[in-house]
């Protein structure tokens, strides 16, 4: 964790706070630039590509002018086929739950056609960075599909996949 200030002032938080991850194993995560995204569907602005840029500022959405209906998904190429541990999913984080993903199915695929289901769940209507761990998936492809969202749409301010360390 990095914090940055000003070499030139004092800096005083009274609301910071840092809560330990607890590991899950030797999982390590791709780097964005290694990785690329398509999806079905995006709004101006807003592309796949940006679910896997490294940055939460960013994010992927669905159309909503015109409304795109759910289902509605990205799918992130890693360059080749691995094994994946884990894949994380960090919701927008700008207060607005439209596109929040709550209910999802999670594919992957060595070819990108083919896809073999990996994960379903749900998810609660939050901003919390939610993981799926995946043992034993052998893939290149994972596609996160948005069935039930907030405001009818999907989006993803991050998409990050996890391979077992070395």
């Amino acid at each position: 964790a990095g914090l940055g200030v000003s070499p030139w002032r004092r800096a005083e938080f009274d609301d910071l706070s840092v809560t330990p991850v607890a590991p899950v194993g030797d999982v390590r995560y791709l780097h964005g630039q290694s990785l690329s995204a398509s999806g079905t569907g995006f709004h101006p602005g807003y592309e796949p590509r940006k679910a896997v840029d490294g940055s939460v500022q960013s994010m992927w959405h669905s159309e909503w002018s015109p409304l795109a209906p759910l289902p509605r998904s990205v799918t992130v190429d890693t360059g080749r086929t691995r094994r994946i541990a884990q894949v994380t999913y960090q919701p927008r984080e700008d207060g607005n739950h439209n596109g929040v993903i709550t209910r999802y199915e999670l594919a992957t695929s060595t070819d990108g056609v083919s896809f073999t289901p990996a994960a379903t769940g749900t998810w609660p209507l939050d901003t919390t960075r939610k993981t799926i761990t995946l043992p034993g998936v052998t893939a290149r492809y994972v596609r996160l599909t948005a069935l039930d969202a907030g405001g009818g749409y999907a989006s993803a301010a991050e998409i990050q996949i996890g391979v077992p360390g070395t």
